[in-house]
């Protein structure tokens, strides 16, 4: 990394007066990390105050620095207009760095729990009354060997990941919603033996499906479909109702063996033709059989 030397000019090559922000405070040696930026480049080095008062530096804090690498850099004045009307205090230092502090101003007030690179941890608004926990790096772990974790909240709640959003169970996985007087309107249970959808409408919407179920039982009062083309494979097929209405413009059978038709009634309404060929016909009636026409041709 270039010294700050190397960057000034050769007049004054071994001094550097101007602006630093703060980065990082270490209180037991008494120094303050800081970022001086001059001529697009960017340098980082530790300075002590030289200021006659004790004063209070947190990171982003701008002061006045003087000095060079070589000799050592020294804090002279604080630049940090902005938080002229802001407050800050120090409430408490631990050994390995991490600090807490306490913005006021007028009467709103900020606490601010800081990690020992100066990077934000948890922060309270007063005024907002928002909490922010902040984890720049590593893991974040709920752990409780005996006991539940909850999550409540008035408003909504919004898990959002780059990644993969996972949630396992050991027994299940209960997902609910309820109306205005607390009684149960649409549940999705997920447990060791299955999964359960109980809900007063289910909307699916998907450009492709592929739905493989070995056993399907339907109980419902209707079904309603609207597709451009059925095609319905099976070995046997077989329907039970009170009655069949089908309608449709041109019908095709093709049937390699038996068709059988039992009924009590059997009624056929042709509008035109009426074509009947076989190898062989056969129609037998126990009591009258009447053929009514025109014009009979036998041949």
């Amino acid at each position: 990394m270039l010294s700050i030397a190397s960057k000034l000019s050769k007049k004054d090559a071994q001094k550097y007066i101007g602006p630093a922000e703060v980065l990082k405070i270490d209180k037991k040696e008494g120094l303050v990390l800081l970022e001086i930026k001059k001529d697009n480049t960017t340098t980082e080095i530790w300075a002590k105050s030289a200021l006659a008062y004790q004063a209070q530096f947190f990171p982003g804090q701008s002061v006045l620095a003087i000095g060079d690498k070589i000799n050592g850099m020294y804090i002279t004045g604080l630049l940090d207009l902005n938080r002229d009307e802001i407050k800050t205090t120090t409430i408490f230092t631990m050994e390995n760095g991490i600090y807490g502090l306490i913005n006021q101003k007028n009467e709103d007030q900020t606490f601010q729990l800081m990690s020992n690179s100066g990077k934000l941890i948890f922060a309270y608004d007063s005024k907002t009354q928002k909490s922010t926990i902040n984890i720049h790096s590593g893991d974040l772990d709920f752990v409780t060997p005996q006991g539940e974790i909850n999550f409540k909240s008035a408003e909504d709640i919004n898990f959002t990941s780059e990644q993969s959003v996972n949630m396992k169970s050991g027994s299940g996985i209960n997902l609910s919603t309820d109306n205005s007087s607390g009684t149960m309107v649409s549940n999705i249970k997920i447990n060791q033996r299955g999964m359960k959808f109980t809900t007063p409408d289910l909307s699916v919407l998907t450009r492709k499906g592929n739905l493989i179920i070995q056993d399907l039982k339907y109980r419902g009062k209707k079904i309603s479909t609207t597709v451009d083309s059925v095609l319905l494979i099976a070995k046997r097929t077989e329907t039970i109702a009170k009655q069949i209405i089908e309608k449709a413009k041109t019908v095709y059978k093709q049937i390699e063996g038996l068709r059988d038709i039992k009924a009590g009634r059997l009624k056929t309404l042709v509008k035109t033709t009426l074509h009947v060929k076989s190898q062989k016909a056969y129609h037998r009636a126990e009591k009258s059989y009447k053929i009514n026409a025109d014009k009979i041709d036998l041949g």
